[in-house]
């Protein structure tokens, strides 16, 4: 805003007219005259002013050019000004949560690990993100999807799913008239049937198929006999052989503790900054002490602030004699029999033979095993 003081601001206004200078609400309070003009203009006015004899002074100004002015006397300012608002927008631009709404056979995590196969996770630029590529991944991915949305709303995503119908048969199959049968071969040593009619004894030999309690039941009488299909079920305990190798090489790599420090960090989406800016190591493991998330009301900003513990380790490769790796592996295989026994099966025998090669050394285990060999087959031949 200028103001022209003077008896003569009626002379000052017919030049401005004159230079054809455009004016802005002139308002007049005796011989005090304010007006409005663009900034461009002033020295043209202050001329004005000197040949009508008024004194010229510019109370204010605004606009573009007074804020540019300002900030280039402060270039810190401005450099964080300009961080702020392009830190702002990129920020906007980011995926920062995902919603999986419909979902019930199918997992959450299941669905969010696709998806970040097909770009679509935390942190995700939106722009690169194809919603209808993503679609038709899920389709093609889950066959137990028959309807799905993927949108992007603000700066998260929401995925709508609705599940197939699970068939009638698959739900009633359980029920479905079916023999049980051996899993694998062996002799057979005990079996109970709780449905159906033993199609097996103890002592008797079975091959992996062979039906060990018939489904087919018979009833009525001796003279009229009748029979009928139900879902047959029991228990078949049998002695089976088996066979389990191992290797042991004689070079075995051994990672050494070379240094254990605590630090803080900072994470944001997948990207996380270390603020004890730590010197790159190839063998490094983190274990994480803390972790802290910020929100405001329901919403969760992607920052965390956190604590972990980094180990740094060398590797270093350690020989073994033939005796060493020999040892080694008889541990391994008892520890892998021992490990493929369900509850309620047994070991009876075990023995191994050991042999030596340029790689290291090979160890064989024969097994001699009580397990349960009994499994359901339906009629369809499904199980």
């Amino acid at each position: 805003m200028i103001t022209v003081t003077g008896f003569s601001a009626e002379r000052f206004l017919n030049l401005a007219a004159l230079a054809e200078i455009p004016l802005f609400a002139v308002e007049k309070d005796g011989s005090v005259l304010k007006v409005h003009a663009l900034r461009c203009y002033r020295e043209a006015l202050r001329a004005c002013a000197q040949k009508a004899g008024c004194t010229f002074s510019v109370e204010r100004s605004k606009g573009f050019p007074v804020k540019a002015a300002f900030f280039r006397h402060r270039p810190v300012l401005l450099a964080g000004a300009v961080l702020f608002f392009l830190g702002f927008y990129a920020l906007s631009s980011c995926i920062w949560h995902i919603q999986v709404l419909g979902n019930e056979r199918l997992s959450s995590v299941e669905i969010l690990d696709y998806c970040e196969q097909e770009g679509l996770y935390v942190g995700a630029w939106r722009y690169v993100v194809d919603p209808e590529e993503v679609k038709n991944g899920l389709l093609k991915q889950f066959p137990q999807i028959a309807w799905v949305s993927v949108s992007l709303q603000g700066m998260g995503a929401q995925i709508n799913i609705s599940e197939s119908v699970e068939p009638k048969g698959e739900i009633q199959q359980a029920q479905a008239p079916g023999d049980v049968v051996a899993r694998q071969e062996g002799i057979i040593v005990e079996i109970t049937a709780e449905k159906g009619t033993p199609a097996v004894q103890a002592g008797d030999a079975v091959q992996a198929g062979d039906v060990l309690i018939s489904g087919t039941v018979l009833s009525g009488t001796e003279t009229e006999p009748t029979t009928q299909q139900v879902a047959a079920k029991g228990r078949v305990m049998a002695q089976t052989m088996e066979t389990i190798s191992v290797q042991v090489p004689l070079q075995e790599p051994i990672q050494t503790l070379l240094s254990k420090q605590d630090c803080y960090y900072i994470r944001w989406g997948e990207k996380e900054l270390n603020l004890a800016f730590l010197e790159a190591c190839e063998q490094r493991q983190d274990k994480v002490l803390w972790e802290q998330n910020f929100s405001f009301g329901d919403y969760t900003f992607p920052f965390a602030f956190g604590k972990k513990t980094v180990y740094d380790y060398e590797t270093t490769i350690q020989e073994k004699t033939t005796e060493e790796a020999a040892s080694q592996a008889e541990a391994q295989l008892r520890i892998a029999a021992a490990e493929s026994l369900a509850e309620g099966e047994e070991l009876l025998d075990f023995s191994y033979t050991i042999r030596e090669d340029i790689d290291g050394v090979w160890a064989e285990a024969k097994l001699v095993c009580l397990r349960r060999i009994d499994d359901s087959q339906h009629k369809n031949g499904s199980e």
